[in-house]
Formats: C-alpha cells, structure tokens, sequence
C-alpha cells in the first residue's frame, strides 16, 4: 500500500510537470514492480497503458509480509484488477522461474490474460491485450509506440488517489462522561475486539505436561509445556518463594519479543519472588517464534499470542497457590502489549503494569524517528511490522480504548521519552485518555504515569515502581 502510494505520487509530480502537453502515460514493472504497477493502473484511469513482466502473485502469502493486503480476498483478486485496465493496452510478459527474489511466487500470465479477455471482448478491443515471451524488449516498445499512436487519452476527468480516511472509531474514550455508560460500552468493546481478534469463548489448554521441577535459592521452580492448540505450545515457568505452601499474590511476567523465559528469570522474575509473591512467566507464540509463526489460523499474529496467553492464564488460575484475587501483570516491550491486553480481555487481572508497550496506533503508524533516536529513517511501527497489527481494529477503538477495559481497576502506565518503537506523543495521547476515563469511573488514585529518561527499556528503578505499585493495590 505504501509503494502504490509513493507512485500515485510520483504520477501526479510528472502529470504537473508535464502540463496540458501530456498525453498519457504508461506505466511498467517487474516482478514486485509488475504487481505494483498492476495495482495503480486499477486505481487511477490516467495510466494509458500497462506492461506487467512477471508480476508476482497475489495469493495467499505468508512471507514476505510486505506483500499481505489484509481482508483483500473478500473484495477481489489479481485477475480482477487486471481485468480493470480494460480497454486500455496491457503487455503481459512471461516468466522466466517460479519464482523471484523475494521467493514468492510469480503469477500466471497466461491465466490473468484468460480471466481477462471477457472484459476486452465487451469494449470490442482484443488486439489490445498481448503475451509476449521474456526478454523480447524492442518487440514490447514497438508494440508500446504503436499501440500509443492509436490511442487517444481518455477523456473523462482525471481522478485523485490519496489515503483512505478511516471511519471515526466507535468507542473512544473521551465521548464517556458517566460511569455506567463506559461500563455498557466496555462490554460491547469487549466482544467487538474478541471478534476481530478471533477470540471464540474462554480458551483453555488441550494438557499441561510437567517438564521439570527443582528448588533455587529463594524459590522452586517448575516448567510446564502448556498446549493451546493442536499444532501449539506456550512455555511457563511458575516460582514460588520457599515457605508454607498457601494461596499467594501471583504476578504474571511476559516477555518482550524474542525472549524467553531464562531471560525474564534472570532479569526479574527473582525479584518478584523476593517480594514473597509467584512468579509465572508465560512465553506466548510470537515470542517463541521471533514475531513470524505464520500459522494460518485466520487471525492476527498478536491474537494468536492472546490466545494462548489466555490458554495459561486459566491454567493457572487452578492452582491451589494463586490468590485469583490477587493477580498482577507486567512486562516490557511485546510484554508491557500483552500485560494490557491480557488485562483487558480478563478481569481477573486485579492490576496491571506495561512498560514501553502502550502507545495509539495513529502515531506508531504516522510518526516517524527524530534524530535522537538513532538508527535508519524508519516507521515507528518497523519495530513491530505486521505483528503488531489486528486488520480492522481502528474502526472500532483505538489502543488506548481498549487499554481502557481495566478501567476502574489499578493501571500504571510506563514509558521511555526517547522510545524507537512506541512514539512519545502516541504515549502521553494515550495517556490523557485514561486519565479522562479513570476521572470518569471515579477511580483516579487507581491509574499512574511515569514517563522515564530513556530509550526502549525496562531499568531498575521502573520495576521498582512496579513493585510498589502491586503492593498497593494487591496488598
């Protein structure tokens, strides 16, 4: 979508340079390029003509996720935009592989050139639609020039392609003036966001196996393999503080992306436990398979994660040493993301701490990095890509309305001033939201902000907070 743009802009610069003497213009690619330039001949009826060598098909891919248009197969297919070019001229060129660099595979000219020929037939314009084998250059420019000769411009008045304007969303939290109506719009938000997120009922786990158990200084430790699907698998580790066994404050630690839970252990978990709580680490998909596990169940990435985060947490919640009313969640990064999602689908999470994981989606997707972040120019929303995002979710909320779910329940939001992934500005937006919402349910000592000095992290003094957080409200 963006490149599409990028070129609908590079038409209209030339359109203007060329002024009043332009005739039309063609438009040509290969490969990734074909697809392209396929797309914007679709879009915009001042492409005069089309030349499409090798363009890559437009199926059902997995990887690269640059080439995944959500919900597209809903509304058309590569054939079909093909077939919007008619009548104007098109060259298809054949391949010369299976496939491309990009090692996706290349459409079937021959194919899109038979789904096509119904729309030529009807403007009585057959001669315009040519095959032609690869590598026959001057044969495609001949039949380029000639074809252009005989051609006039279209006459109709040219359109304009710019950026679709997305439908106000449906539950923001600044339209709430009064407790009970955000409480009747919770609920509708609830269900909303677990039908795009294909949640379907209360997941539960298939089994739960015991893959070791042994005392650390401080702490026992057992690791579980939790199943959560027929082909899944969420790893956890559950410590608990030397002593009487009995029913304690348990605080959920999830990981960022790409850890595990030796990290998280390493890093704090032991420090829960030192504060004579559980510990329980649960490494949802995406961090178990480095943000692409690709497993066509339907649904977002991230909704796979929930999903099996859900899976664990009712597994836990069975343990005859978890106070269920007395649960805290917390993470940073992938993890600070999951804290408030869990958190919002599950309201046994009696408070909650992301870190570095809440931030609009407006301004992941709009910003981009200042110089004191460092690095290349990139989207914000680079450190996440496609993981990061649940096709059509910003018709209905945006983040911070669905963070709003714990609302009234204790809320501490943290956050770096200098974050590459979650913009400032999406941060401290998000932010006055919440604040807004937890004034509304009368439950402003229950919501926190601190915005620390930083860069993307989660550094001692933060979790001390966190810390002290938990012990106020789970006390």
């Amino acid at each position: 979508g963006e490149v599409v743009y990028e070129a609908a802009g590079a038409l209209k610069a030339l359109v203007q340079l060329a002024g009043s003497g332009m005739h039309g213009v063609w438009i040509a690619g290969k490969g990734f390029g074909a697809l392209v330039a396929i797309t914007l001949a679709a879009l915009d009826k001042r492409i005069a003509g089309l030349v499409a060598d090798a363009p890559l098909s437009w199926g059902e891919p997995i990887e690269p996720h640059a080439l995944v248009v959500p919900k597209w197969h809903a509304v058309t297919d590569l054939a079909e935009l093909c077939a919007m070019m008619a009548p104007r001229p098109v060259c298809l060129v054949q391949r010369r592989a299976a496939a491309d660099g990009l090692h996706q595979e290349l459409a079937d000219v021959n194919a899109l050139a038979a789904a096509m020929r119904p729309a030529y037939r009807l403007a009585k314009k057959k001669p315009l639609l040519k095959i032609t084998a690869p590598g026959n250059f001057a044969g495609v420019i001949g039949w380029m020039t000639a074809t252009a000769k005989k051609e006039k411009p279209p006459a109709e008045k040219p359109q304009r392609l710019v950026r679709s304007i997305l439908p106000e969303r449906q539950f923001a939290l600044t339209k709430y003036t009064q407790p009970e109506g955000w409480r009747l719009a919770a609920r509708r938000l609830r269900q909303k966001y677990r039908e795009i997120s294909g949640i379907v009922g209360n997941p539960k786990p298939l089994s739960v196996q015991l893959v070791s158990r042994n005392s650390l200084p401080g702490y026992e430790r057992a690791e579980y393999h939790v199943r959560t699907g027929q082909n899944t698998y969420a790893n956890v580790l559950f410590m608990s503080p030397h002593g009487v066994k009995r029913r304690r404050t348990t605080i959920l630690c999830l990981p960022g992306s790409g850890s595990d839970v030796a990290r998280v252990e390493a890093v704090y978990a032991h420090e829960v436990t030192a504060q004579g709580w559980n510990a329980c680490i649960m490494d949802a998909r995406a961090a178990l398979y480095m943000f692409y596990p690709g497993i066509a169940e339907h649904r977002a990435i991230l909704s796979q994660s929930l999903h099996d985060l859900m899976c664990c947490m009712n597994w836990m919640c069975e343990r005859d040493d978890v106070d269920v009313k007395r649960i805290g969640s917390m993470g940073v990064s992938q993890g600070g993301s999951h804290t408030w999602m869990l958190a919002a689908m599950d309201e046994r999470i009696a408070a909650a701490v992301p870190v570095c994981g809440v931030c609009s989606f407006k301004s992941m997707i709009q910003n981009y990095r200042h110089e004191w972040y460092g690095g290349d120019f990139a989207s914000f929303l680079d450190g996440g890509t496609i993981y990061y995002c649940t096709p059509g979710v910003l018709a209905v909320a945006e983040q911070q309305d669905l963070v709003g779910l714990i609302a009234p329940r204790p809320l501490m939001l943290i956050g770096a001033n200098h974050d590459a992934w979650f913009p400032l500005d999406g941060m401290r937006e998000s932010r006055d939201d919440l604040r807004h919402i937890y004034q509304v349910m009368r439950a402003s000592k229950n919501f926190e902000y601190i915005e620390f000095e930083g860069e993307h992290s989660m550094p001692e003094h933060t979790r001390r907070k966190a810390y002290a957080f938990f012990r106020k409200h789970l006390a």
